[in-house]
């Protein structure tokens, strides 16, 4: 449920847009793993803990399995996708989720 509502914050927060030319990602550490911020015209507009498009709340085992997954928001949000990440996404970015 927080991932589809952060993903409708984000296309709601979209369609007000010309465009989403000031985008950027930030990858960082938490006490349970890495998370990932997506920055839209510098304000935080998704926060992920956790891998999405997956059940329960596994954290990314490390930094660059969240930088696979930031990019690949970032890339449907330029393009006016919906930034929701699926878990056949997931398997083809080869993101491990047992840490």
């Amino acid at each position: 449920m927080r991932i589809l509502t952060v993903a409708l914050f984000a296309l709601a927060y979209l369609s007000c847009q010309r465009k989403p030319d000031d985008i950027s990602t930030e990858v960082y550490a938490t006490d349970k793993g890495y998370a990932y911020r997506i920055y839209l015209h510098g304000k935080t507009a998704i926060q992920q803990e956790t891998v999405p498009g997956l059940p329960g709340a596994k954290p990314f085992c490390d930094s660059l399995d969240a930088q696979k997954v930031s990019r690949l928001v970032k890339f449907k949000i330029e393009k006016r996708q919906n930034p929701a990440v699926t878990s056949a996404e997931i398997d083809s970015l080869k993101i491990g989720t047992k840490c």
